[in-house]
């Protein structure tokens, strides 16, 4: 506004002293009385100060106008040609900004994002095509085992039972990966409803029991009657079911996985404990994104998708999450969501 206000103060002046400048060589021409040479002055002065004032216009639009729109120009080029490596420089200082400076800035921000994006789309594809490429080759050699019919009935029955569970591995990858598509596309939250949060929990949680017992696990629930949260319940569903599994995943045999949920203003808190393989803190910086994996231990189970789905799924819901771990003594994953009646973004 500031500028704005300069700027018209100094084409007044510019207007003013053009005119103040006419009026004296009238004033000091018209004393001769010949009207033919002062009409001959006072056109020679009339162009040489429209000239003056051409002049002066063409510099200030070169100056603040052409040259940051040839930049801008050049940049937006060069962006619609694929090449994000764009870093516009503005003229001012950030307090100063004018328009084509803040133009500059949100074009830097618009390359840094798309430059972030293909990179996420490359790696993407590069880790689905890692992640299948496994299970394919394992369901490929079982077939020719079987076609060839060397295998006796007992190597029979032990690859029909591998290919069954890699497709059932290569199953829950494709739902995975699926399900994040699905939340990153997503433009509109879907239909909003009361969940029960101590419900929702506890199915998600008896959805797990066959593991549970399969690895000796104890589940130990601490979840508030009542709790009643307005929010998409296929998001929350989402959310508790992976930080379930991931739970079970990473606990020792024997061990317990604690649930807990709290009331608190305008929301709920609920938090996932286990008591398992935990994480140093390089890896928990990193564990939500896409396809990570922190250790060897990690690596022999899941896609590195899951965490993913949560962290995404939390945004949305314009939630946080947040974890505590140490290395072989466990993780706990705390989620806090609001009630999206007053969080409608």
């Amino acid at each position: 506004m500031k500028k704005r206000i300069f700027g018209y103060f100094a084409f007044f002046l510019l207007v003013a002293g053009v005119v103040t400048v006419a009026v004296l060589i009238f004033d000091a021409v018209s004393a001769s009385g010949n009207v033919a040479k002062i009409a001959i002055i006072m056109a020679a002065v009339v162009f040489g100060l429209s000239l003056v004032c051409t002049v002066i216009d063409s510099l200030r639009r070169k100056y603040f106008e052409e040259e940051p729109l040839e930049r801008i120009l050049e940049a937006t080029k060069r962006i619609s040609n694929g090449d994000f490596n764009v870093d516009l420089v503005p003229r001012h200082s950030e307090k100063n900004y004018n328009a084509f400076d803040v133009i500059m800035e949100n074009i830097n921000d618009m390359a840094a994002q798309l430059a972030k994006a293909e990179s996420q789309s490359k790696d993407f594809v590069t880790n689905v095509s890692h992640e299948l490429k496994t299970p394919l080759a394992v369901l490929q050699t079982s077939a020719a085992m079987l076609l060839s019919g060397k295998a006796d009935e007992k190597e029979t029955a032990r690859l029909i039972e591998v290919i069954d569970l890699t497709v059932k591995r290569m199953t829950a990858l494709v739902g995975e990966i699926l399900d994040l598509s699905r939340l990153e596309s997503a433009q509109l939250l879907p239909p909003r409803e009361s969940v029960d949060i101590e419900d929702l929990v506890s199915s998600c949680a008896i959805s797990f029991e066959e593991l549970l017992d399969a690895k000796n696990l104890r589940l130990e629930a601490d979840l508030e009657p009542g709790l009643k949260l307005l929010s998409v319940r296929s998001y929350l569903k989402l959310i508790f079911d992976n930080l379930i599994s991931n739970a079970v995943k990473f606990s020792y045999d024997g061990g317990k996985i604690e649930l807990e949920s709290r009331r608190i203003d305008g929301g709920a808190m609920i938090s996932v404990r286990d008591h398992g393989v935990g994480i140093d803190k390089q890896t928990g910086e990193r564990i939500f994104e896409k396809f990570y994996q922190g250790d060897a231990s990690r690596k022999q189970e899941g896609s590195g998708i899951g965490l993913a789905i949560v962290k995404k799924a939390i945004d949305r819901l314009g939630g946080t999450i947040s974890v505590q771990s140490v290395p072989k003594e466990g993780s706990c994953f705390t989620v806090v969501l609001h009630d999206l009646a007053q969080n409608e973004s």
